[in-house]
């Protein structure tokens, strides 16, 4: 999976794949899902933390369950744009 900027991913991206989002809190991960046109993203899950290897464990599966293409990383905001811990 190639790493990109934003607005170079729809040239280089494939077809009808769905991405996740991953906002990284300090005790929280947060993943959403888009659909396959990346029209829509919807609230996924949230990861608690624990340790390095078993929040990779929990976002490898989620990536498989859902025939993931792409990951778009983030920082979790509040409503007002501030951001969250």
């Amino acid at each position: 999976m190639p790493l990109l900027k934003f607005e170079d991913h729809y040239k280089e991206r494939p077809m009808n794949a769905r991405l996740i989002g991953i906002d990284f809190g300090l005790k929280n991960i947060g993943l959403s899902i888009s659909n396959s046109q990346h029209t829509v993203a919807s609230p996924l899950s949230t990861i608690r933390r624990t340790n390095f290897q078993e929040d990779v464990k929990s976002l490898t599966s989620f990536c498989l369950d859902y025939d993931v293409k792409g990951l778009v990383f983030g920082w979790p905001l509040h409503m007002d744009g501030a951001r969250s811990q």
